[in-house]
């Protein structure tokens, strides 16, 4: 990718410099969502999470003009309200209901496949041609270890990770008007998008979709993200 300065990259999306350091920002925060939700069960933390991000996601979703993501984002909405109005000896059976439903669909043999070697490895087996990609490509950005979660380079919530790091350094280099460094992130999550989540996700999204346990949470997330990946990537090859 050419490099360019901060104030030619404000010119070319039409956005101030706080415009634009806030979208990289909210870039990271969505990335940090997606991240958190296939990485373990949900708790506390999380549900603040995603109530602070309901409205946000919401205002995205009506600004992609993507009905499903905006009857998604109502989901959500549903949700989070559902669960803020239950007295407390029922919050803990949903809050367990949850649980449960992640280990459904996450933790079983028969359930749905959370790497991308599952999905696009000649073997459909776990640690193949794109975890070995993925591996290189976190070593060359410096991106630190997850020392608290030891998943595969390739699984969902680590490609999710790298990609919510990328976003955090472009603020900073944007911010600093560091221009190699602006060029070398730009480019290198545009081609990580094209070359990783965008070819799988899809994919993983649907198999989520076929499960009745995913409905109340994890269907919802599945299809903002579903449209959140292709609009970021539209975002920042117009950069």
């Amino acid at each position: 990718m050419q490099e360019k300065s901060t104030a030619e990259i404000c010119r070319n999306l039409g956005l101030s410099a706080g415009e634009l350091l806030s979208a990289h920002n909210g870039r990271e925060v969505m990335y940090n969502l997606f991240y958190r939700t296939f990485i373990m069960t949900p708790d506390d933390e999380y549900y603040r999470m995603l109530e602070d991000l309901v409205p946000d996601i919401m205002a995205m979703a009506d600004g992609w003009g993507d009905k499903n993501a905006s009857d998604a984002a109502s989901a959500l909405s549903d949700f989070i309200s559902t669960r803020k109005k239950l007295p407390e000896e029922e919050l803990k059976e949903y809050d367990l209901d949850n649980m449960r439903h992640y280990t459904q669909l996450f933790c079983y043999s028969n359930s749905v496949r959370t790497a991308e070697s599952h999905y696009l490895s000649r073997e459909k087996l776990s640690r193949q041609e794109p975890f070995d990609a993925c591996t290189n490509i976190y070593a060359a950005y410096k991106m630190p270890k997850d020392e608290k979660y030891k998943e595969d380079a390739d699984f969902i919530s680590i490609e999710m990770r790298f990609m919510a790091f990328a976003a955090s350094k472009t603020a900073e280099a944007l911010k600093t008007d560091d221009r190699p460094m602006i060029a070398q992130l730009l480019s290198g999550q545009t081609d990580f998008l094209r070359e990783h989540p965008g070819l799988w996700i899809p994919d993983f999204c649907g198999d989520v979709y076929a499960y009745s346990a995913s409905k109340r949470l994890y269907m919802p997330v599945c299809m903002i993200m579903s449209a959140f990946l292709p609009n970021d990537l539209e975002f920042l090859e117009a950069h």
